[in-house]
């Protein structure tokens, strides 16, 4: 009876969430979350902490929040985009905590990236992440419609700490960026705290996670942009998910989002940036799935600050994406 709630909480994981790797709004803003090949890409160090609860009104939402920081070593100084350009280093860090009713992953990871200027425009980079991850069933936060008559189902709470690794490669320039990451790639084996396998099947590890993010800045006027994106992300056995999105930028301060999630939500997102330091987004998600009939809606917000640009010198991608 223990392994079956064991293994019936991890297919319910599975099949709610769709994936094991938390799922964000404000990606836009923040990229090194999917991909650690961002790490470096911009001409400044920076902060963000954000939170997200996931629909709202329904027991055991999903809870998420996390911090990263990560920025250049060397090679980015004043106008980035010169010829004969050195490739540079980027570094950052992550950590995180997600819970989903009784089941909770929590962990931290270390990322390195390495930029290559392929032009006075573009830029390519490799980067990977290493770290540890804790998944967690919470007994006590199982509820049952019938009270088992099983001495090992309590409130006992099973841990298992893993490795974690995920790698990365993001083109961007100016105007336009491409990235291509895969997460889980170790694809750790989910064992209880007594170290007796939950299962030997595909169900007691994690799963790889893979992500496609592109798009590109345009110039509507002097004051005004518009950037169109998109991501693409799929893991076994969910369905491929993709979202489309469309920003508003007014004088690189104030931006407005529009996005779709297929099966799953709309959501607005809102940002706004003081005084080129510091950085607030927050976002909606409108849920369009059958969920809708038990839910309020996502909430996320962000808030982040940058560390060691020159004033009036942040240079884009960091703007707008």
């Amino acid at each position: 009876m223990r392994y079956f709630v064991i293994i019936l909480a991890l297919l319910v994981n599975f099949i709610v969430l769709g994936q094991q790797d938390a799922q964000f709004s404000n990606y836009q803003t923040n990229n090194f979350l999917m991909n650690p090949a961002v790490a470096g890409s911009y001409n400044y160090w920076n902060a963000k902490v954000g939170y997200r609860t996931q629909w709202t009104g329904m027991d055991g939402g999903p809870q998420t929040m996390f911090g990263s920081f990560h920025g250049p070593i060397k090679g980015i100084k004043g106008k980035r985009y010169r010829r004969k350009k050195r490739p540079h280093h980027g570094f950052g860090a992550m950590i995180f905590s997600d819970e989903a009713g009784a089941i909770s992953y929590n962990g931290f990871s270390g990322s390195y990236a390495l930029h290559t200027h392929l032009n006075r425009h573009y830029t390519l980079s490799f980067g990977a992440s290493v770290g540890m991850k804790e998944f967690r069933l919470d007994g006590s936060k199982l509820d049952f419609v019938q009270t088992p008559d099983d001495p090992e189902v309590g409130d006992q709470i099973y841990s298992n700490v893993m490795p974690d690794a995920n790698v990365g490669v993001w083109l961007y320039s100016e105007k336009m960026f491409l990235g291509l990451s895969a997460r889980n790639i170790l694809q750790s084996g989910i064992e209880i705290s007594n170290g007796d396998q939950v299962v030997a099947g595909d169900y007691s590890k994690l799963y790889n996670h893979y992500f496609i993010t592109g798009g590109i800045f345009f110039d509507v006027n002097t004051d005004w942009a518009f950037v169109p994106s998109v991501m693409v992300q799929h893991v076994r056995p969910a369905p491929v998910q993709f979202d489309l999105n469309g920003t508003f930028w007014f004088q690189e301060k104030i931006a407005l989002g529009f996005s779709y999630r297929n099966l799953d939500a709309l959501y607005v997102v809102f940002e706004y940036v003081h005084d080129e330091k510091f950085e607030f987004s927050y976002a909606f998600d409108f849920t369009i799935s059958e969920l809708t009939k038990y839910n309020n809606g996502t909430h996320e917000v962000v808030i982040g600050m940058r560390f060691g640009a020159p004033r009036g010198k942040v240079l884009c991608p960091a703007k707008f994406w």
